[in-house]
């Protein structure tokens, strides 16, 4: 049995586009401050990241959760959005870092190695 080979990680290529910076794939990684941006839309900017960045662990954990039985997965494969789950599910799992991984594990009660498998799909 050959194992298939490590995937090799590619720098991703950014670039600005208006407010933002873009991925390779256009995918928004970034919003820039602008000059005349007042004081209320810079922190309302700080906001939405930190919420962002907070909902990622809740996000993640009521997914698996959720998905403990398959009942998640059934529904995808019925909208045929399983590809699109899984890689969205693997980002943001990604995203986590192990810190991350350990909190999602004990508040949602899941195996932390369940969580891990799905940062490697």
């Amino acid at each position: 049995m050959s194992v298939a080979p490590a995937p090799v990680y590619q720098r991703p290529s950014l670039m600005p586009s208006g407010r933002f910076i873009v991925d390779q794939e256009h995918r928004k990684v970034a919003q820039m401050h602008q000059p005349g941006d007042s004081v209320a839309e810079q922190e309302a900017f700080k906001h939405r990241i930190v919420g962002s960045f907070n909902a990622l662990p809740d996000l993640v954990g009521v997914l698996l959760r959720a998905d403990s039985n398959g009942a998640v997965r059934e529904g995808l494969l019925q909208e045929g959005i399983t590809d699109a789950f899984d890689a969205a599910m693997t980002q943001a799992v990604r995203a986590l870092g192990e810190a991350g991984i350990a909190d999602v594990a004990h508040r949602y009660e899941i195996d932390p190695q369940a969580i891990h498998s799905r940062r490697l799909e």
